[in-house]
């Protein structure tokens, strides 16, 4: 009853005329309240990331003794921070950000195509709006990029990071795709506002006047200034796109409505009387197309059962009590350490304040003189080491459940590890964060096929020229991650070769493999250390001849025998050439291991 209760209300959305001014601010306004409260677990994300701690004013509150502190372990920022770099491994491991695989021309190479592509997306800077789209999914559990036509861009296509704060949509919604309405919230100075309206974007003269003198009056009331919220907003009508720009402030729209063009354009063919004659020709033109869904991609680093992804849960959900814990247990350490190294005193004897209860003194200790009346040092127990052990486990158990078992085992405080053990768990870990980064390939193939739709589009009406030949741009592509072959199945290739290593290294097979292994673990540098093992390496036969020929010319107590004598100046010389030749040999790569000498 309830899911038919929701579906009428998402038709009834949908039905509606957000054209109308009235009904348009009525259904912003309902969108800006319900995100209001995403906004404040947003804004409670961020501060228990930052974790920061008022140690002073907690001392005058009273919450912490004077002498004491307060230590902020910042688990949430660690648990991000650990996983953003295997995601920008990802993106950066590999050579092209996308794979073309031709289907209407089957053995088609796509290579140069790959390469183009690559090239005008990742223009300088572009890594900074993938880790913060990244970071902000991970911290938060969902964030959002939007894939625009952008003229100032190498491709004439950008990809900006917009943040979980910026985006309003509506929250029990499956996919932003559903939402009858999305905006985005921009913070403009009067500077800014000038520019929009040269540039066209606001084109309501009433409404952008009343915006002014609202941006006049908010600078005039404070003495930095300050910033007001615009929205571009976006809604669907009959399966289209249309984009305006909005104020709350002044409760007005900025820009007549109109239908959103994102770079996209279609052939069309058209025939035409050339004039002056009767002959008839083709005309190629190309129009733009309205799009028909929002620009909008989300990451989110995992995939549940709850379909609605504003629903998933980011590292500041699932390490806050955790994070609490480690707080408090490492305070109560420091805390206890620091008073159980203060030696404080106390009469010997007793016998003067038998009918005074016992009470503490402030006394001051001063160097250089001496107490009046015998004293005995005493000091506060040192934290018991349980303490400890329990931080430890809330640490491994944190790396563990985030899949860090590597690092779990690594820094496990115990001597039970085994080289097995690591190399078992440094496996592991492989084999995980190559499933994890996977959750990456999906938002990032939509990237991919966005980005591309838009650089053809350019490319074949003349805007863009990547000096491809236009008929790569005819044929039909199926467009992949690049990261899921060039990055995830190399990583499963070395981390089976590795496993596998042991039972190859005793047969006849071991340098072809080994060859094999460093090109794919050492791809710039391997062809030099190939070629090293390739060099005859008699290192290990001289040194066995140096070892005998020492025992053979040397008695029980290591001196030449009496026949050796005369000859003690050439095996001198000899012992120092093949010391010598050894060196070169370990400089090499070869056997390092020095001969013995006579």
């Amino acid at each position: 009853m309830f899911r038919t209760i929701q579906r009428k209300k998402k038709i009834a959305l949908s039905n509606m005329n957000l054209q109308d001014p009235q009904i348009f601010r009525s259904e912003f306004d309902r969108l800006k309240n319900s995100h209001a409260t995403y906004l404040q677990r947003v804004e409670d994300n961020r501060k228990l990331r930052r974790n920061l701690a008022d140690v002073d004013g907690m001392k005058a509150k009273g919450d912490i003794p004077k002498g004491a502190t307060y230590v902020a372990i910042r688990t949430i920022d660690t648990n991000v921070s650990r996983e953003v770099p295997t995601y920008l491994q990802y993106l950066k491991g590999s050579r092209r950000f996308c794979i073309f695989e031709p289907v209407s021309a089957p053995g088609h190479s796509a290579n140069q195509l790959e390469i183009a592509v690559t090239n005008v997306l990742q223009y300088p800077g572009w890594e900074v709006d993938y880790i913060r789209w990244i970071d902000g999914g991970l911290l938060h559990g969902c964030d959002y990029v939007e894939v625009v036509h952008d003229k100032t861009k190498p491709g004439h296509v950008a990809v900006n990071h917009v943040g979980s704060d910026s985006l309003l949509y509506m929250r029990d919604c499956e996919s932003i795709q559903q939402s009858p309405i999305v905006a985005r919230a921009y913070s403009i100075s009067s500077v800014d506002l000038d520019a929009y309206v040269k540039s066209g974007k606001f084109n309501n003269p009433t409404a952008v006047e009343k915006l002014k003198q609202h941006v006049e009056s908010q600078q005039s009331s404070t003495s930095l200034g300050s910033l007001v919220q615009v929205y571009e907003c976006f809604y669907k009508l009959n399966g289209i796109v249309y984009t305006v720009w909005y104020s709350c402030d002044v409760t007005e729209t900025l820009s007549a409505p109109k239908v959103f063009m994102n770079g996209r354009c279609a052939r069309q063919v058209q025939q035409i009387v050339i004039p002056g004659t009767m002959q008839m020709t083709e005309q190629v033109t190309y129009t733009d197309i309205p799009e028909s869904e929002y620009h909008y991609i989300p990451f989110s680093p995992s995939i549940t059962e709850e379909k609605k992804i504003a629903q998933q849960l980011g590292h500041a959900q699932k390490a806050e009590a955790l994070q609490n814990a480690q707080s408090v247990l490492t305070t109560a350490g420091v805390n206890g350490c620091y008073a159980a190294s203060i030696i404080q005193w106390s009469p010997k004897e007793d016998k003067n304040y038998a009918a005074v209860g016992p009470k503490q003194l402030d006394t001051e200790i001063v160097p250089g003189k001496i107490w009046d009346r015998p004293m005995v040092p005493w000091a506060a127990p040192y934290p018991d080491a349980t303490l400890f052990k329990a931080l430890d486990h809330l640490d491994t158990g944190n790396a563990s459940a985030n899949n860090q078992i590597a690092w779990a085992v690594n820094n496990r405080q115990d001597s039970r590890k085994t080289a097995t053990e690591v190399q078992s768990a440094n496996l592991a870990s492989s084999q995980i964060n190559s499933v994890q980064v996977l959750f990456l390939s999906i938002p990032v193939r939509l990237i991919g096929s966005r980005a591309y739709e838009i650089i053809k589009s350019q490319c074949l009406k003349g805007a863009l020229n990547l000096g491809l030949d236009p008929s790569v741009f005819e044929i039909e592509y199926v467009i992949k991650s690049a990261g899921d072959i060039d990055y995830v199945q190399k990583q499963e290739r070395i981390m089976s070769m590795q496993q596998d290593m042991p039972l190859v290294m005793n047969t006849g097979a071991a340098q072809a493999f080994m060859s094999d292994y460093l090109r794919e673990r050492y791809p710039a540098t391997a062809e030099r250390y190939i070629q090293a093992m390739a060099q005859p390496n008699d290192g290990n036969l001289i040194n066995a001849l140096s070892t005998l020929l020492t025992q053979a010319v040397t008695d029980d107590t290591g001196n030449l025998r009496p026949e050796w004598q005369p000859h003690a100046q050439q095996l001198q010389q000899l012992a120092v050439q093949v010391q010598g030749r050894m060196g070169g040999m370990a400089a090499q790569g070869g056997n390092p291991t020095p001969p013995a000498t006579a």
